[in-house]
């Protein structure tokens, strides 16, 4: 198996990064190529949820699952087909949450994975990270600006 991870501090507090992660609705607002979350077997997730992911470069829907759930710290998402899984993990931080995403997934080019690196997974995190910043710093902003926001 290989894999990339990238973290960021988020302006939130644990528990509004993890209300957010674990809607899986909420999923293609930040995660990947995701366009769409569809078949959510439970809207909160917990161990055993199923849902299915549509993508905008595949041709294919990936049906996933949460594998590993530890409320506030940790969540793991396994794909059913190919084995790829996102972990993500929370930890209190002064300035909010210490969020690390790590993306994991089989080698399927032998040596090739060994020599070459994972350019293209490695931007998928770091874009997905980003993204889910952004969310967080916009709807700070919308408190301090306007006085309104997702509370």
């Amino acid at each position: 198996m290989l894999s990339v991870h990238s973290e960021s501090v988020l302006d939130a507090a644990p528990q509004r990064v993890w209300d957010f992660v674990v809607t899986l609705r909420w999923l293609p607002l930040w995660l990947g190529d995701i366009r769409s979350v569809q078949a959510i077997s439970d809207e909160q997730a917990s161990v055993g949820t199923t849902f299915t992911a549509l993508h905008h470069r595949r041709h294919y829907d990936e049906s996933w699952i949460v594998a590993d759930l530890s409320p506030l710290h940790r969540i793991r998402l396994l794909a059913y087909n190919r084995r790829p899984e996102y972990t993500f993990l929370l930890d209190p931080h002064a300035a909010g949450t210490h969020f690390t995403m790590i993306y994991t997934w089989p080698s399927d080019r032998g040596v090739l994975d060994r020599l070459l690196p994972p350019t293209s997974q490695r931007r998928m995190v770091d874009d997905s990270l980003a993204r889910l910043r952004e969310l967080f710093t916009l709807n700070r902003d919308i408190k301090l600006l306007h006085g309104m926001g997702d509370e």
